[in-house]
């Protein structure tokens, strides 16, 4: 981290302007790892207000050639800034994976040079007592419960059952699919896995 000479009035406003931040909130869905994260919108949504309250600035942007971005938080009032370096591997060299991997290193560097960390987004169901969480599916879809009675042992690793279950049955990848609604099994949690694998062994259970 780099800092300008001076910085007494650069941290006063910082501190101030933390009190104000709003919660960062999982509001996107990743669909390859079924998961739910806070996207940059919602990273600024939080903390921008508050800054500029306090006369504070983000300014970023790439340098060299490599995939990296430099995050400064400037103080209006008596120019003091501060600035952070972040880069990261690029899996694609096209337009749109430098531009991911852009976007992924300019809210990783805001979260991390402010101490954020995201929250759930209950669209209000906590404080209303609807706050009940539905399994589901990659495609955002409803996975079936299993039966109220059974329960996923921890100390049992699903997914190489589900792989064994798949290979004993001569099951594609658009059968797993089709029946459990998953396209991958990477990233699934032990409760998620066992749901899926008791939906494939029901199938398979059927057709005997």
């Amino acid at each position: 981290m780099r800092t300008s000479e001076k910085t007494d009035q650069l941290y006063k406003a910082i501190f101030k302007s933390k009190t104000e931040y709003q919660k960062v909130l999982k509001s996107s869905t990743n669909p390859f790892h079924k998961s739910k994260y806070a996207d940059l919108g919602a990273v600024l949504d939080a903390i921008e207000p508050a800054l500029e309250a306090n006369n504070l600035l983000i300014i970023q942007g790439g340098f060299d050639s490599h995939t990296a971005v430099t995050t400064r938080l400037v103080h209006a009032d008596s120019d003091q800034w501060l600035e952070i370096d972040m880069s990261s591997p690029l899996k694609s060299e096209d337009p749109q994976g430098v531009g991911s991997a852009i976007t992924y290193l300019r809210r990783y560097s805001i979260m991390s040079l402010f101490c954020l960390r995201a929250e759930n987004d209950d669209d209000g169901n906590a404080g209303s007592g609807k706050g009940k969480t539905v399994p589901m599916n990659d495609k955002g879809k409803p996975i079936q419960s299993q039966n109220k009675d059974e329960k996923p042992l921890p100390q049992i690793k699903y997914g190489p059952m589900i792989t064994d279950l798949l290979k004993q049955y001569n099951l594609t990848k658009d059968d797993a699919e089709r029946i459990t609604g998953h396209t991958t099994l990477q990233g699934l949690s032990n409760d998620d896995l066992f749901n899926a694998y008791n939906l494939l062994k029901r199938s398979v259970d059927k057709k005997k």
